[in-house]
């Protein structure tokens, strides 16, 4: 019901997080690119950040602009049951400059 609401078919890959360059977003955009899994989407739900710009660009320039889909105001809840039954959780960790960066909250 909610995948038809926002307009997402099939299976996808769920993201939650503050669209801003330390969330390595766009790192999780190329390599979903690279997903031989064409008719997977990625969702990615959160406020913009700073410098969010690039992030929203990331799709174009990976050329998954169709398969990604970016929400700003909804409700984590309502995709909850969905999320937990989807069988595919990210929690990205990626080496930048060095240091290993990820997020406490995953």
């Amino acid at each position: 019901v909610l995948k038809e609401k926002y307009g997402i078919t099939g299976d996808y890959i769920l993201f939650v997080g503050t669209l801003q360059p330390r969330k390595n977003i766009e790192k999780l955009i190329e390599a979903f690119a690279k997903l031989k899994e064409k008719d997977l989407s990625l969702v990615v739900i959160g406020k913009k950040g700073w410098q969010y710009e690039e992030i929203l660009n990331a799709p174009l320039k990976f050329d998954v602009q169709k398969r990604v889909k970016f929400f700003y105001r909804v409700l984590v809840k309502a995709f909850s049951y969905e999320f937990l039954n989807s069988g595919k959780i990210i929690c990205a960790i990626f080496r930048n400059q060095n240091k290993l960066s990820s997020s406490s909250r995953c």
